[in-house]
């Protein structure tokens, strides 16, 4: 009996393949959205899709990395390459950039912005 319950504990809880964790997937989502050279200081880009493509973007950033302008240029680039597409390629602020904490998987807590911006006007 104790090697069937070793034998279980082996096959369900050693031999099982981890889900990805909160950083992985961030970090995952991050990476289908902005290319690599436009993700210093990005925290999170959670997009929504509206109008048929990923439009609607909450992004949180760490400004002692990465400057606000430079965070909207980067989405920006991703409302031009859909010019044409009901869209007219400008970038619209939805909600201003606002002072956010950000918890860390380690626990601790870093100060960043959170901001949500847009392909479409309101």
């Amino acid at each position: 009996m104790h090697r069937l319950l070793i034998a279980a504990a082996l096959a369900f809880g050693f031999a099982a393949t981890p889900a990805l964790s909160n950083d992985a997937r961030r970090e995952a989502m991050i990476a289908s959205i902005l290319p690599a050279q436009d993700r210093d200081g990005i925290y999170l880009v959670f997009p929504t899709e509206a109008g048929g493509f990923n439009s609607v973007f909450e992004v949180i950033y760490f400004p002692d990395q990465v400057a606000e302008p430079e965070v909207q240029a980067r989405i920006a680039r991703i409302c031009a390459a859909h010019k044409g597409a009901g869209v007219d390629g400008r970038l619209y602020v939805w909600r201003a950039s606002k002072a956010h904490n950000v918890k860390l998987s380690d626990g601790s807590k870093r100060a960043g912005m959170r901001t949500v911006l847009s392909c479409f006007s309101r």
